[in-house]
């Protein structure tokens, strides 16, 4: 059983160039984005295309392997963060997961203007959150205790997200891909696992 190690995280991304551990965290943003999409949609608030072209921008980047120029390019992270669900006012099943892909957005804007490897591992963390949460939203557990989060961490949700991670910090690992081919190889299958997703 896979459990979500921020340090043994860290040791990895630190293995890694800048270009792998922005491409990391873009994948790990894909993969909350389309929960974004179904709060903002399912409350009429937000700009769901907004916070998708801006993760959109970052994949470009890291396609055409411009990423040094790329901190100067995209917005503050502050001009992100205010489409973060209101907890008063908007909020629905999908609204703890939206909150993460912004916060995780966020993050990943300012790690493309600092390169602070921290910030990586942050992002990570984000969409473990949100998985976690699905997972205790679905067991719907009364009492949280040891039993109950080891059913939380075994639940099917949790397992797969932290597998991806593990899978394309592997790939990145290990390369044999070019840049570009990369970015779609981890695009698409943050894609296909993502919160949110229609079928």
């Amino acid at each position: 059983m896979l459990d979500f190690d921020p340090e043994g995280i860290r040791g990895q991304l630190a293995g890694l160039d800048e270009w792998s551990i922005a491409t990391f965290s873009a994948a790990c943003v894909e993969f909350l984005i389309p929960s974004y999409r179904r709060f903002s949609e399912a409350e009429g608030v937000g700009d769901s295309d907004a916070v998708e072209a801006q993760l959109d921008s970052v994949w470009r980047a890291l396609v055409n392997d411009s990423l040094n120029s790329l901190g100067l390019e995209l917005p503050r992270s502050e001009a992100v963060m205010h489409y973060i669900p209101d907890q008063d006012e908007e909020w629905n099943d999908w609204s703890a997961c939206a909150e993460n892909a912004v916060t995780a957005l966020a993050l990943l804007l300012d790690y493309c203007a600092t390169r602070e490897l921290n910030l990586a591992v942050r992002i990570a963390n984000q969409a473990y959150e949100a998985v976690d949460w699905i997972a205790s939203s679905e067991m719907d557990v009364p009492i949280m205790d040891s039993r109950s989060a080891r059913g939380i961490r075994e639940s099917n949700v949790v397992q797969v997200e932290l597998q991806r991670q593990q899978d394309s910090l592997h790939s990145l690992r290990e390369g044999g891909f070019s840049k570009a081919s990369m970015t779609q190889r981890l695009r698409e299958i943050s894609q296909e696992s993502a919160l949110g997703r229609l079928a």
